[in-house]
């Protein structure tokens, strides 16, 4: 939960950062990272898929000038030694929904990089940090029988 309090303070902000200063190099680098998250390239292997997707942030984090990126890339770390250690596996469906959902965020999220707006990329980060905590919860909570 503190890794998301986080994350919902800081990406955001990045995000629209990047919005306001993406030069056609970077939205070219942030394009092939989506890209890479399409759902067919993983052949259901969910835990590469979400490693992509925090990627994908990070790729953004680099591109982006405000300097709170590092303390975003330090908090990615321990965010991705739990989706790897930790071994999550969620049931399939809500697995596949949560990955286009993510995919849907980060294709939003080019639009307003290449309309140069930070609002809209701001308010498009602020929606899937919201999602992505609540899919993170719901995946960690101990499986009941």
């Amino acid at each position: 939960e503190n890794i998301y309090a986080f994350r919902q303070l800081v990406e955001p902000e990045l995000a629209a950062s990047v919005a306001e200063h993406l030069d056609e190099e970077d939205q070219r680098l942030f394009e092939q990272s989506v890209g890479h998250c399409s759902l067919q390239e993983f052949d259901n292997n969910d835990q590469a898929q979400f490693i992509q997707e925090l990627d994908s942030h990070l790729v953004m984090a680099d591109i982006c000038a405000n300097p709170v990126r590092l303390f975003f890339k330090i908090y990615s770390q321990p965010l991705e030694r739990i989706i790897i250690h930790e071994e999550l596996n969620p049931d399939p469906n809500t697995s596949s929904h949560h990955i286009q959902q993510g995919l849907n965020y980060h294709q939003t999220l080019l639009i307003a990089f290449r309309e140069r707006k930070p609002s809209k990329a701001r308010q498009v980060m602020i929606e899937h940090m919201d999602s992505a905590e609540s899919f993170m919860l719901h995946i960690s909570r101990p499986k009941t029988s």
